[in-house]
């Protein structure tokens, strides 16, 4: 039996060098990153525990009172602050004031049995509870923790590695309880694998504690990444959308214009522009107020997203003006005129059927007409100047608008130049 004892000085002063390690490195990752709380309370509680371990294993070279009051002091004050990290970074909050009176119970009973009723027994008994105590709330968290993949198994195998320290700590008190020494320098089996397995947990958990550190802090940087390129879209969506309809606006038009004369110009194919202004607007956003007219802009969306192909773009250049890009129609001008024409007329009819809108309550609902005048430009490869072309297209519905509205009026390219 005496083959597996070992010197348990040696064992406690190689445990505070480990201490003041832990302590020493989850300062320096607290100066990294001083946003991870749980960093800190690990760091103070290493700091303290360290402190508290010398002065317990400075027994007999120290006065007996100041070993063990200021030891168990630091040790328990420790652990309570190592226990908070670890709920801290379960992401609950540390029961502070539950622990310390806890703390401060165990630390009078020990001075009642180191000077008021000696007995040594029951002062050890008295001072491990506040520990095992800590360490199950500890174990419990970590076990209860859901968030990150890697986070939750590190979390996992903490609770293994406490349960393991608790069920050492066990141990060691019921040899206490039943060899009534309470030495912490006794030559024993059940004190050596105590003291040994607590310098093995202490390795490992300062490796958990720096790992859940670690992993907290790059999910932080994925979700830092996710916002930022969230706000981008954001960025990028009001800049080329209306906020209203979610229509390209005016600026992604020009944007996908130009694209689309690029495409015709390697498929030698012609597209057409669609100029629509709304006949019967103004009227009803008179009478019953702008929060209906947007629902009809937003209706009036709607129907023109599923008038045209996916190929095309519908976008919102003003109020109540809209203007659809048909790309890549066909190489034959006759042919793609047509098929522009069919689009248009598809559009209008669509249009010009009744808009039934909610009113200001939820049993109210207001039955509106409003067709569109329609002006449509065909353009070819040879066409460059973006700007003219919106300017033939908007002059060609407003002809249609002079000749009744609800209308669709046609202008080739060749025939706008000529106009000019």
């Amino acid at each position: 039996m005496d083959a597996v004892v070992i010197d348990i000085r040696t064992v406690i002063l190689v445990s505070t060098i480990i201490l003041v390690c832990r302590a020493a490195l989850l300062a320096y990752a607290w100066v990294i990153n001083r946003t991870y709380r749980p960093v800190r309370y690990w760091a103070v509680g290493a700091t303290l525990a360290a402190f508290g371990v010398l002065l317990l294993g400075l027994r007999g070279i120290v006065p007996l009172t100041a070993s063990v009051m200021f030891g168990q002091a630091g040790l328990l004050t420790g652990w309570l602050f190592i226990s908070a990290g670890t709920i801290t970074a379960a992401e609950r909050e540390p029961p502070w004031r539950l622990g310390f009176s806890i703390t401060a119970a165990a630390l009078a009973g020990a001075f009642c049995f180191l000077l008021v009723w000696p007995d040594y027994l029951l002062r050890t008994i008295v001072v491990s509870l506040p520990g095992l105590m800590f360490d199950s709330y500890s174990i419990y968290v970590s076990l209860r923790f859901v968030g990150g993949r890697w986070r939750t198994v590190t979390f996992r195998i903490l609770a293994l590695v406490l349960s393991v320290s608790i069920v050492s700590s066990m141990v060691k008190n019921l040899y206490v309880l039943r060899s009534g020494s309470s030495s912490i320098f006794d030559s024993n089996v059940q004190s050596t694998q105590y003291y040994v397995l607590s310098t093995v947990i202490l390795i490992v958990c300062t490796v958990l504690y720096v790992l859940l550190g670690a992993q907290k802090t790059q999910e932080e940087l994925g979700q830092e990444i996710d916002q930022r390129k969230q706000m981008e879209d954001q960025v990028r969506q009001l800049a080329f959308h209306d906020t209203l309809t979610n229509l390209p606006n005016r600026r992604l038009l020009m944007d996908r214009l130009a694209q689309a004369m690029a495409v015709g110009k390697r498929s030698d194919s012609f597209g057409a522009l669609m100029f629509m202004d709304l006949d019967n607007f103004k009227p009803l956003n008179d009478q019953r107020g702008h929060a209906v007219g947007d629902l009809l802009l937003v209706e009036v969306a709607r129907r023109l997203t599923a008038c045209v192909r996916a190929t095309d773009t519908v976008s919102r250049v003003g109020g109540d003006e809209f203007v659809v890009l048909l790309c890549d129609l066909t190489t034959d001008q006759v042919a793609a005129a047509e098929l522009a024409n069919k689009l248009a007329e598809k559009v209008r009819v669509s249009l010009s059927q009744a808009y039934r809108l909610p009113g200001g309550n939820e049993a109210t609902t207001i039955e509106h007409y409003c067709s569109a005048s329609i002006g449509v430009v065909l353009f070819s490869k040879e066409h460059q100047d973006l700007d003219n072309l919106l300017k033939w297209a908007d002059a060609t519905m407003y002809r249609s608008k002079k000749e009744g509205r609800n209308r669709i009026s046609f202008m080739t390219e060749r025939r706008a130049e000529q106009r000019i």
